[in-house]
């Protein structure tokens, strides 16, 4: 099963969107921000993540590099071109933000 992630960075913790092809969420959750640990929360679907999407952001430069490294494909979205697609979602979460993300690269 091929999974797209969308991620939505904060300083301290992060929202995980972990969506099936078809669009079904098949994990969600806040992770610390730190590359290691959303790898490791993301290797239960090792070999199947198609994409990575993140905004840009302070962080991004850090943790794009660290999930190449860790062989993981990664997409840096702008932050300003996204931003009308989560507008658009009638729930504005940090989760629902991860998910609108995961949904764009679907």
């Amino acid at each position: 099963m091929e999974v797209y992630v969308g991620l939505d960075v904060a300083l301290k913790r992060s929202a995980v969107c972990v969506m099936a092809g078809d669009g079904r969420v098949v994990w969600q959750e806040l992770v610390d921000t730190h590359p290691e640990l959303i790898a490791g929360h993301l290797a239960a679907w090792n070999g199947q993540v198609v994409r990575i999407g993140l905004e840009t952001g302070a962080t991004t430069p850090w943790l794009a590099r660290s999930f190449k490294t860790f062989g993981l494909p990664v997409v840096v979205m702008d932050a300003r071109r996204v931003s009308d697609a989560l507008k658009a979602r009638p729930c504005k979460t940090d989760k629902a933000d991860a998910g609108a993300l995961a949904d764009v690269l679907v």
